[in-house]
């Protein structure tokens, strides 16, 4: 078995905003003289903290300050069998006003170009797109047809829709060329820390009210709103990325059904599987919800039931973002492949991913 994991992150602490914490904790605990000991009294002296948000925080640091996305990717290579091949996705956060980014963004996609370089069978990866970039679509063309990057990776929640108008000319790009598109699709996650009165027209439910960014962000990620580009779009590969999320699938889990809710009260899970039933270029993938709670292996492994839908869910798990967690990313992966038997895991984990990448 060829594992590809499609869903993964390197960026560093050097590629994300200085409030991208909070209490501007990225500058706090970057100095190792201030961060191991603070690890060592939670982990030490605070033993029922149960790795609670501030000791999240501190990993979150941990992996990625004063290191390389050189660094970071060995990490995670050493978590699977050797061979295993990794979708690296970056971010462009430099414009989610949570404060200056150190250093920029194509710096972060060149550093991505030497990854692979050194490991040029195993690193996938994807252009990071955010429509506010000055001439997106040069930086997405020069990086795809110039340095072979494989697809492109959109985050709706730092700040815009999916239906943004400047993303178009990329959709149309990518369809021509056979390039997947890969969204973030949760309620969890980074977010814009500014809701603007231009973010308050929902290309969906119309004018929506102003709330708390935390908040607000959900409706940028929401799957209705990628209807509009799979019909425009019909040949664009497009993957919503953690299958709705793990509050999602509580919901799904948790919450009765009823034939006369409208779409809107719907769990993402069930609007995800109604749009991949109507859309035969849509996909979705398991990571972070997979790993998230071994609960949802149940519901997993009757979904890929659903001939209709089996064939386009993917394996990946979002590291490091899943570091923060209790277990490690290997025994994770290990219980997920487990629970779903070979044959199902073969499938989501090369044979789908294989047919959304278009590789042999």
């Amino acid at each position: 078995m060829k594992i590809i994991n499609c869903h993964i992150h390197t960026f560093t602490i050097e590629h994300v905003p200085n409030r991208f914490l909070p209490l501007r904790l990225v500058s706090i605990l970057k100095p190792d003289v201030i961060r191991k000991p603070l690890s060592w009294i939670i982990s030490n002296l605070m033993p029922f903290t149960d790795r609670d948000v501030l000791d999240r925080y501190i990993n979150f640091v941990e992996i990625t300050a004063n290191k390389s996305q050189l660094e970071t990717f060995e990490r995670v290579k050493g978590y699977y069998p050797r061979g295993t091949s990794f979708v690296i996705l970056p971010m462009d956060m430099e414009f989610m006003a949570a404060g200056k980014v150190k250093t920029k963004y194509e710096n972060q996609l060149k550093e991505l170009i030497e990854v692979r370089n050194i490991y040029p069978e195993l690193v996938l990866p994807f252009v990071g797109v955010d429509p506010r970039r000055t001439n997106i679509l040069n930086l997405v063309k020069s990086f795809v047809l110039e340095n072979s990057f494989v697809g492109i990776k959109i985050y709706p929640r730092l700040g815009f829709y999916p239906t943004d108008d400047r993303l178009m000319d990329i959709y149309a790009f990518a369809e021509s060329r056979n390039i997947p598109v890969l969204s973030h699709c949760s309620r969890g996650g980074v977010y814009t820390k500014e809701v603007t009165d231009e973010m308050l027209i929902h290309p969906v439910r119309g004018k929506v009210a102003k709330l708390k960014p935390k908040h607000f962000s959900h409706y940028f990620s929401e799957p209705q709103n990628f209807k509009t580009i799979l019909t425009q779009f019909p040949n664009l590969k497009i993957c919503l990325a953690h299958f709705g999320g793990n509050s999602e699938w509580d919901s799904y889990l948790e919450r009765e059904w009823h034939p006369e809710y409208t779409n809107e009260e719907k769990s993402w899970v069930s609007q995800i599987i109604e749009m991949m039933e109507e859309y035969p270029n849509l996909y979705t993938d398991i990571s972070y919800t997979a790993f998230h709670s071994d609960r949802y292996f149940p519901l997993l492994g009757i979904i890929l039931e659903n001939t209709a839908i089996r064939n386009r869910i993917m394996f990946g798990s979002d590291f490091y973002m899943v570091e923060r967690e209790k277990i490690s990313e290997r025994e994770v992966a290990l219980k997920v492949r487990y629970a779903l038997g070979e044959e199902k895991f073969k499938m989501i984990a090369e044979t789908n991913v294989k047919r959304f990448l278009d590789i042999d």
